[in-house]
């Protein structure tokens, strides 16, 4: 609800579906929302750094992958 704006950073992605891929670089979240303004996902990173941990992981660019894309690499080639 109410506006977006992150303060530092963030890239977003039309996607060929007509949704909108979003990272907020600071704030450690990426989302995809439909032209609707509807939260079709969203990724939160759970690392937090900090005295009471209110530091958060930044994320540059996050990329949607397609179902199905070969993860195997990922896991050390294992």
């Amino acid at each position: 609800p109410g506006e977006f704006y992150p303060f530092c950073c963030g890239t977003s992605q039309r996607r060929s579906n007509g949704n909108t891929l979003i990272t907020d670089t600071a704030g450690g979240t990426a989302f995809e929302v439909t032209r609707d303004k509807q939260i079709v996902w969203q990724f939160r990173s759970p690392y937090r750094t900090g005295a009471k941990k209110e530091r958060v992981a930044s994320l540059f660019e996050v990329e949607r992958l397609r179902p199905g894309f070969p993860l195997d690499w990922a896991a050390g080639g294992e």
